[in-house]
């Protein structure tokens, strides 16, 4: 299954995956927007996007940290109009006690730390220091880091070759602008809310139904 950019993310780092499914008519599972339904998933109408005016970038300036380091941290996410970077692993956490200048400079640690790949010429390494300065870092333990959550995308994304699924009419899942996995589905079936709460939880997943069915790609 191919990424394609979704949820204008600033990086080609955050992706959603096309995926196929038709739609046809089930019990469903919706609620009214905003709210969660009986099984606990949030229900959107519209995936939550990144705000471009926001100085200095910091959304990139802390996707460069995560992707960077996807074992220590979250995807961030735009709460009011600011930038937070859960920290998952100690090391991470541990930011949060350092005053600002000795948090902002192993930021841009963090922000160096770009895996090297054999062989693979290596593009000049993003300053970010500008917009670290304005990233929150809050310590989170025991959510899900960013290698986590890709891979609770593509798990996601697996459900949508199973027949049982089919009446769902999914369309993509990626990450969006609140550093969650976001289902889009032409309908939530009740079928598809109880395997994704009962298998994956609730709390790093927010289903968008959408009256547009197309398979991306």
């Amino acid at each position: 299954m191919r990424r394609l950019p979704r949820y204008a993310a600033p990086l080609a780092l955050i992706a959603a995956v096309a995926l196929v499914g038709a739609a046809v008519s089930g019990t469903s599972a919706t609620a009214a927007p905003g709210t969660k339904n009986h099984w606990g998933l949030k229900i959107i109408t519209e995936a939550p996007t990144v705000p471009r005016d926001l100085p200095d970038d910091p959304y990139e300036a802390a996707s460069v940290v995560a992707m960077y380091n996807p074992d220590d941290f979250g995807f961030p996410a735009v709460t009011d109009g600011v930038v937070e970077l859960p920290a998952v692993s100690v090391a991470a956490i541990s930011l949060t006690a350092d005053d600002e200048p000795k948090r902002l400079q192993k930021l841009i640690d963090y922000s160096n730390n770009r895996p090297v790949k054999p062989g693979v010429e290596q593009p000049p390494t993003l300053d970010v220091s500008k917009g670290l300065s304005h990233v929150k870092v809050t310590a989170a333990p025991g959510k899900r880091t960013v290698t986590q959550l890709n891979a609770l995308v593509d798990q996601v994304t697996d459900l949508a070759s199973d027949p049982a699924f089919a009446d769902a009419g999914f369309t993509s899942a990626g990450i969006g602008g609140d550093g969650k996995v976001i289902l889009t589905v032409h309908e939530l079936t009740d079928n598809l809310a109880k395997t994704i709460a009962e298998r994956f939880g609730t709390e790093d997943i927010v289903v968008e139904v959408s009256d547009v069915v197309a398979v991306l790609g």
